[in-house]
């Protein structure tokens, strides 16, 4: 999966089993959200190449858990989140 993107929102962090979600902008102009198990190491660069908006394989980043189209995850995904990977979801 390889998007030119425009993010435009921050990337937010998990708990203890060090999941990220992103959210932003595709190059087609849907929001979509996606939660990475980042790869040993592979934080940093996220965190790195979201502030260049440089992201493109997200799966380069490590495991792609769950994604969609929208800005927030439906509640069902976020529950699910929640009780497998303990993420919790910053309140907006």
């Amino acid at each position: 999966m390889s998007l030119k993107l425009s993010f435009q929102q921050k990337i937010l962090a998990g708990s203890a089993k060090e999941v990220v979600l992103l959210r932003g902008t595709n190059r087609y102009g849907y929001r979509f959200y996606m939660y990475i198990v980042p790869d040993e190491g592979m934080r940093e660069q996220i965190d790195l190449d979201y502030e260049n908006g440089t992201m493109q394989d997200f799966e380069s980043y490590g495991k792609v858990i769950k994604h969609g189209l929208g800005g927030n995850p439906p509640e069902a995904v976020q529950k699910y989140m929640k009780l497998v990977y303990g993420f919790d979801h910053p309140q907006d």
